[in-house]
Order: structure tokens, then C-alpha cells, then sequence
């Protein structure tokens, strides 16, 4: 099942669900670089 049709089940509108998305993957990506590693693993990561 896609992300989206999952979110549909739940009754989220997928504008929303889109935006939220798209939040989360910035707040990653911001978590990474405060802690100065890659977005990509690594043998470390397991």
C-alpha cells in the first residue's frame, strides 16, 4: 500500500499529507546536518 492510500484510509487529505511529508524529510535533513553526518548510511549505521 502506498503512503498516500494509507493516509486516505485514515481520512488525512492528502494536500495535508503531502505537506507533512514534506516536513518531516526537512526536519531530517536538518537533524543530519546539526549532527554533521550524511543523509546516506554508513557502515557504522549497521
Amino acid at each position: 500500500m502506498e503512503a498516500y492510500e494509507f493516509a486516505d484510509r485514515l481520512g488525512i487529505p492528502s494536500s495535508t499529507f503531502a505537506y507533512r511529508l514534506r516536513r518531516a524529510e526537512s526536519q531530517l535533513a536538518l537533524a543530519y546536518a546539526d549532527a554533521g553526518r550524511s543523509d546516506t548510511a554508513t557502515d557504522e549505521d549497521g
